[in-house]
């Protein structure tokens, strides 16, 4: 997601582009990325809830995606994010569950800014795989969220139009395993479950076989050591996540697992 921080203690390099307003990026790491990632998709083969547990046999029996690329360095963050995706007729099923002693958040009003708080988890979905209109879902502890329709990397800076879109039928929970927004005690994770329609995302729903561009980010607001914030991603990017031609490939299948 755009990025508008003016005033920031970590050492991030600032790039700024006509009509967006002081995007920061993390610096790239030295090492050489590694290909996009890939995740086989497989059916639900079954009722999903939608209630930030996702604790039905059909998340139990499918792939983890690791949020293990920490951009600007080249080992992972300390705590641990892992992604599972599902699909159906109608949805794309999301579960990310987020490793986190210290849970906060102070945004929690649709389509609020909450890459703000650096507390949230994001979905990047390019049904085209063209780098055009991709989709961004972001939620945060408070099961806030805001949802945006980039037309390419020349619009990302453009908030204002990119937020007139909404994904029709969205559905997001969020558990929370600690006290939010209680910064003198230790918790444990937070997990978000989403159910996306795919009428609210390309024309025409997909089908066994077909192939979309995905990312996962997941910022998270850190006291500890010397950094504001840890931004991870399941399939490594340069620096940071508006890079779709570094989004992973989400296939979709009946049965298989990711590699």
């Amino acid at each position: 997601m755009t990025r508008y921080w003016t005033a920031l203690t970590l050492p991030l390099l600032l790039l700024c582009a006509p009509n967006v307003v002081g995007e920061t990026r993390p610096s790239a790491a030295s090492a050489t990325l590694p290909p996009p990632g890939r995740y086989v998709c497989v059916r639900a083969g079954g009722p999903i809830t939608i209630d930030g547990k996702p604790t039905e046999a059909a998340w139990r029996a499918v792939a983890v995606a690791d949020l293990s690329h920490w951009i600007g360095h080249s080992e992972a963050p300390s705590q641990k994010t892992t992604a599972r995706l599902l699909w159906d007729d109608e949805n794309l099923y999301v579960a990310i569950e987020c490793e986190d002693r210290d849970i906060f958040a102070t945004k929690a009003t649709r389509d609020a800014f909450l890459w703000e708080d650096f507390e949230v988890a994001e979905v990047y979905l390019d049904p085209t795989g063209e780098g055009r209109n991709y989709k961004e879902f972001e939620v945060n502890p408070l099961n806030a969220v805001i949802d945006l329709n980039t037309p390419d990397e020349k619009s990302v800076g453009n908030v204002a139009h990119n937020l007139l879109w909404n994904a029709a039928g969205l559905r997001t929970a969020v558990h929370v395993e600690g006290t939010l927004d209680r910064r003198d005690d230790q918790d444990t994770r937070w997990t978000v479950e989403m159910a996306i329609p795919f009428a609210a995302l390309a024309p025409t729903k997909p089908r066994a076989g077909d192939s979309w561009r995905l990312n996962l980010y997941r910022y998270d607001n850190s006291p500890f050591g010397d950094e504001k914030f840890r931004l991870s991603a399941w399939s490594a990017v340069r620096t940071w996540p508006h890079e779709p031609d570094r989004f992973g490939r989400l296939v979709f299948a009946s049965k298989g697992r990711n590699e």
